[in-house]
C-alpha cells in the first residue's frame, strides 16, 4: 500500500429549461407580430438571433415585414422564414419580392428542432442577394386563398407540428453568415410578441454524461480510480467541448443503456490519483481557463447533458460552470465541489 493524493469531484445536477429575454422593436400599429428568438437550434445563444415578424392582413392580402435585428459583433443574415396558417387559409401566393421562393403545404417545411411549418419563405444561398442583412427589413406581399374573412392572427396562433422532443413554435427563421460563418435557426413561441403565449413546459430531464475541467501545470497526469463506468481523458487542451474551448481533463460517461450518467437531482463522486509536482490543492483544478478560439467562451469547466427518456439520448448541449456559480442562461445547473485528501491506494 502507498499513500497518494486523492481528488474527489462531487457533482450535483439539476436540469432547468427557461425562457429567453426577447428584445424587439414595436411593430406597425394594427399588426400581429412575433419576436425571435426564444430558443436556438444549436449552441449559438438565442439572444444573438434577433428578428421581428409583423403580419398585416387587408382583405385577401398578407403583408409580412421581416426585420433582421441582429447587430455587431453578433450580426447574421436571414435567408429563411417559417410560419403557420389557420385552417381557413388554404393557399398563399408570393407576389413579391422576386428572388425568394414560397413553399406552402401543411406541415411540409422543416425547421428542426422546431418542427414542421405550413409556410416557408426561402432566399438564396452563398453570396446570393436574396437575404435580409443585419439591421434591415424586407416586406413580403402574399395573396391569400381560402375561406374569408382573414385576419392577422391567422398567421400568429398556430403551432408547428413536432415529434421526438422538438420545440413547438409559432415561427422560426434561419440565420446565416454570422461570426466565424456560424449559422443557426431561432424560433418564437409567442412570448414577447402578441401571438399566442405558450406556457413553459415542465423541465425535461437532463442526465450528465460528460464533465470537462482544467489543471495547473504542476499536474502532469490523473488516474481515475472510481467509478468504473466512466472514462478519464487527460491531455493538455486536448478535450474539446465547443463552444467553450478545449480542456485538459474530460470525464466521459457511458452511452445507450450504460449507467455512466448522473441523473437529475443526484450526485456522483469521482476518485482520481494525481501525478506531478506536489503539493497539490483543490484550486489546481478550478482556476485555469480552457483554450478557446474564434469567439468561443473561455471556461473553467463544462458539462454535457443528454435528454431523456432514455430512447431519446441525443446530446442536448454543453453548459459552462465557473467557481462563482452557474452562468445566466445555462441549459443545466451544475454544482461542482473539489476536495483533496490523502488516502491509501493500492498500486
Amino acid at each position: 500500500m502507498t499513500k497518494a493524493k486523492k481528488l474527489l469531484v462531487a457533482v450535483a445536477v439539476a436540469c432547468v429549461m427557461g425562457g429567453w429575454l426577447i428584445l424587439g422593436a414595436a411593430p406597425a400599429e394594427g399588426s400581429a407580430f412575433l419576436a425571435l428568438s426564444e430558443s436556438s437550434s444549436d449552441s449559438t445563444p438565442a439572444e444573438y438571433l434577433k428578428a421581428l415578424l409583423a403580419f398585416d392582413v387587408s382583405g385577401n392580402r398578407l403583408t409580412l415585414t421581416a426585420s433582421n435585428q441582429t447587430e455587431v459583433p453578433h450580426a447574421y443574415y436571414v435567408n429563411g422564414i417559417f410560419f403557420n396558417a389557420a385552417d381557413n387559409v388554404e393557399r398563399l401566393t408570393l407576389m413579391g419580392p422576386s428572388g425568394w421562393t414560397l413553399n406552402s403545404g401543411e406541415d411540409e417545411d422543416k425547421a428542426a428542432p422546431f418542427g414542421t411549418f405550413d409556410v416557408a419563405l426561402l432566399g438564396g444561398v452563398g453570396d446570393s442577394p436574396y437575404e435580409i442583412a443585419p439591421g434591415e427589413s424586407l416586406t413580403f406581399l402574399l395573396s391569400i386563398q381560402g375561406q374569408e374573412p382573414f385576419a392577422d392572427t391567422d398567421f400568429t396562433t398556430e403551432m408547428s407540428h413536432t415529434w421526438g422532443g422538438q420545440i413547438k413554435s409559432l415561427a422560426a427563421a434561419k440565420f446565416i453568415r454570422g461570426p466565424c460563418d456560424d449559422s443557426a435557426r431561432g424560433n418564437s413561441r409567442g412570448n414577447g410578441g402578441n401571438g399566442v403565449n405558450v406556457p413553459e413546459e415542465d423541465p425535461l430531464a437532463c442526465y450528465i454524461s460528460g464533465l470537462y475541467f482544467n489543471a495547473t501545470e504542476n499536474v502532469t497526469g490523473l488516474r481515475l480510480v472510481e467509478p468504473s463506468a466512466w472514462t478519464l481523458r487527460f491531455q493538455e487542451d486536448g478535450n474539446p467541448a465547443a463552444p467553450f474551448g478545449s480542456f485538459d481533463v474530460a470525464l466521459i460517461g457511458g452511452v445507450g443503456s450504460s449507467p455512466g450518467e448522473i441523473a437529475p437531482g443526484e450526485s456522483l463522486s469521482f476518485m482520481m490519483s494525481i501525478q506531478g509536482q506536489a503539493p497539490f490543492a483543490a484550486t489546481d483544478f478550478t482556476t485555469e481557463l480552457s483554450y478557446s478560439w474564434c469567439e468561443q467562451t473561455p471556461s473553467q469547466g463544462a458539462a454535457k447533458g443528454v435528454r431523456r427518456p432514455r430512447e431519446d439520448s441525443r446530446p442536448q448541449g454543453i453548459a459552462p460552470f465557473t467557481r462563482h456559480g452557474p452562468p445566466r442562461r445555462a441549459v443545466a445547473t451544475v454544482v461542482v465541489r473539489m476536495c483533496l485528501s490523502s488516502v491509501p491506494l493500492s498500486r
